[in-house]
């Protein structure tokens, strides 16, 4: 059989796997099944699928799904939910592409390609921006379907209680004492530091309010790609979620007008780290002032939290006050991205605030 023939042969044989738009209710069980514990687990699984796909404030997702035809069995998922966005002070409709998932036993490039071109087909007309941030053993394929890196998501970290950390690098009996001597000096270098933001005024609080929509229409947005930080969009993505609820530190001038928040998330375990998964302040984008990075310092430390986490990544301008009060790089999460609608994509590239909030949930 020549070349010709073989090749003839070959695509006349029947495909092994087809895609088709999922429906919330039909597919539910079928999804989870494949989700397995992916995306946490597995007791919350339905609750995280309701919450994202059912109860979605900003309309529905897409959901598509990949089928093995031989057998009929669902063995891939992929969804893109509506997020409210601004690029460079427009709003835009962008979707983060969410619990991307094949069975292992169907892992090869042809399926997880064919999966993601079928997300990015059905969201063409829908969004302005397909935008995702994936495992790292995604972002091949999501890079052959047409996605380009647009960043990364940085975990930051400013140490609290060295001792942990010391023990790490030299003997228990040194570290301790060595631990507790580095936290004084900080403590008292931030002491000296009080006047700065002694008018500050800071409380812990479980939910979101209104008074957060204030402070994202006061401030400046500048030329970012960012969500929309509205209370409406704090209180479906942190207020009640499966996974746990954020607790909001809210700082206050004596005036009681609100200057900052940070949404927070708990390690587990007394003594644990503080995770800020989202903030803002009027000054955000350009570089929240030291003073209210303080505030959120002194908090975590008056909780006995070993460490604050941020997971953040934005301008320079915007990081210069972290970095100022000690918070350095860890670790790092592909951001993804592609544009859909040319008309709105800007014509330099967008620098990125893009924190925890903009996960999928």
């Amino acid at each position: 059989m020549s070349a010709l023939q073989q090749a003839s042969a070959r695509s006349a044989e029947p495909p092994e796997y087809a895609t088709q738009a999922g429906d919330v209710v039909r597919d539910r069980e079928e999804i989870l099944a494949v989700w397995q514990d992916h995306f946490g687990p597995r007791d919350i699984q339905g609750a995280k699928f309701d919450h994202f796909y059912r109860e979605n404030r900003y309309g529905p997702p897409i959901l598509q799904l990949l089928r093995h035809l031989p057998t009929g069995a669902l063995v891939g998922v992929i969804g893109a939910g509506p997020r409210p966005f601004l690029c460079r002070g427009r709003p835009i409709r962008a979707g983060v592409v969410a619990h991307f998932a094949v069975d292992e036993r169907h892992r090869s490039l042809g399926p997880a390609l064919m999966l993601q071109e079928s997300l990015i087909d059905a969201a063409r007309g829908r969004f302005d921006l397909l935008y995702g941030l994936p495992r790292p053993s995604a972002v091949a394929v999501s890079k052959r379907a047409g996605f380009h890196v647009l960043g990364t998501l940085v975990r930051h970290a400013r140490v609290l209680r060295h001792g942990e950390y010391l023990r790490r690098r030299m003997p228990a009996f040194l570290a301790s004492p060595s631990g507790l001597l580095i936290d004084m000096g900080k403590r008292l270098r931030t002491g000296a530091a009080d006047s700065l933001f002694s008018e500050l005024q800071s409380q812990w609080v479980n939910a979101s309010d209104e008074r957060m929509d204030a402070l994202w229409r006061e401030a400046l947005h500048t030329q970012a790609l960012t969500s929309v930080r509205d209370h409406a969009l704090l209180r479906w993505r942190f207020d009640t979620p499966p996974a746990g609820r954020a607790h909001y530190l809210l700082v206050s001038g004596k005036d009681g007008r609100l200057r900052a928040w940070f949404a927070c998330e708990e390690g587990e375990g007394q003594g644990g780290p503080l995770t800020v998964m989202d903030y803002w302040s009027t000054d955000a984008m350009i570089g929240i002032g030291r003073p209210l990075i303080r505030a959120l310092i002194a908090a975590a430390d008056k909780q006995g939290c070993s460490a604050v986490h941020l997971l953040l990544t934005a301008s320079d301008p915007a990081m210069a006050g972290w970095r100022a009060e000690g918070f350095v790089p860890r670790s790092e999460q592909p951001l993804i991205g592609l544009w859909l609608n040319p008309q709105r994509m800007p014509e330099e590239t967008a620098q990125l605030h893009v924190t925890m909030l903009d996960q999928d949930g």
